[in-house]
């Protein structure tokens, strides 16, 4: 993901505010037993979701529109953000700093 990569940027940087300062937990790998009809708000998507109001899921064309990223972007922003050194990590490994420096990058 890079600053080349088409999308909301003003939408990205709210995401990434938002993930930064929620108080929701953070895991891209877990699902957790939450109101969300995924079940999960810890990823990336979760969370764009609960930020816009969108529908939910993995491959949620909501928060995809929302960000304005193509179904390749979401896929690589949702299960596995490339680390700053351009490592991709197992989903377990991503932290909520991580997730905000890759979203930020991509803005």
């Amino acid at each position: 993901m890079t600053k080349n990569t088409p999308c909301d940027k003003h939408a990205v940087l709210e995401l990434a505010d938002f993930i930064e300062e929620a108080s929701l937990n953070f895991d891209m790998d877990a699902w957790y037993d939450t109101k969300d009809p995924c079940k999960t708000v810890a990823c990336i998507g979760g969370h764009a979701s609960v930020l816009f109001g969108i529908g939910s899921g993995p491959r949620s064309t909501g928060a995809r529109q929302n960000l304005g990223i193509s179904i390749e972007a979401s896929e690589i922003l949702y299960f596995n953000p490339e680390h700053a050194e351009g490592d991709y990590l197992g989903l377990h490994q991503i932290t909520r700093a991580m997730a905000v420096a890759t979203l930020r990058r991509l803005a």
